[in-house]
Formats: C-alpha cells, sequence, structure tokens
C-alpha cells in the first residue's frame, strides 16, 4: 500500500516531517497550516532553512513536489525532491514530540 500524507488532512499546525532522499539529503520542515511549511534544518540540499513552501501531498517512494518556494530574497515557483528515487518521510507531532512513520491514512 501507497504510504502518504495529505498534507490539510493529515497533519497539525506545528507538526515536523523528516524528508530525506539520495544521496543524502535531509531536511525538517514546521508545518503552519493550509499547506505551508518552514524549513528548520537542511542538509545537502537548495533549500536552506528559514525557507517556505506549499505542498498538499506527500507520498513515500516519489517525488515531492513543492510550489511558492521563498529563500530569503529570492522566490522560485517549483521545486522537486527525490526526482530519481522518490524521497522518505516521517512525522514527529507536536503534542507528543515522538517520531513516528506515517502509514496509509
Amino acid at each position: 500500500m501507497e504510504e502518504k500524507i495529505e498534507v490539510l488532512n493529515d497533519l497539525s499546525e506545528g507538526d515536523i516531517v523528516c524528508f530525506t532522499w539520495q544521496p543524502g539529503r535531509v531536511m525538517e520542515a514546521q508545518y503552519h497550516g493550509e499547506g505551508r511549511f518552514e524549513v528548520i534544518y537542511a542538509e545537502r540540499t537548495r533549500l536552506r532553512r528559514g525557507t517556505t513552501f506549499l505542498c498538499y501531498l506527500i507520498i513515500k517512494g516519489e517525488p515531492l513536489f513543492v510550489s511558492r518556494i521563498a529563500i530569503g530574497e529570492m522566490t522560485l515557483s517549483a521545486y522537486v525532491c527525490g526526482k530519481v528515487n522518490g524521497i522518505q518521510f516521517e512525522v514527529i507531532k507536536k503534542e507528543t514530540g515522538h517520531k513516528q512513520e506515517r502509514h496509509t491514512f
């Protein structure tokens, strides 16, 4: 079965999604509601800390498509993470602070 997050239904404000993709890229993004995320940690990716973006669907093993990216003064219309092998993710729920892999909802 497909492991996915339908962002508007499955995340709460303050939740953190930890993304990984090859080669060795890591990004943690905090959810701020209405599909908006802010990068709070980044390693080996163009999306650095403080970057904001919109995303509405996250599917394990598929590329992550984000839009309306703001990186400091620069804006991009779209960016794709994990173009070749897709992304992996796990969620840290705000209320518990515990990491949990998300499965089909």
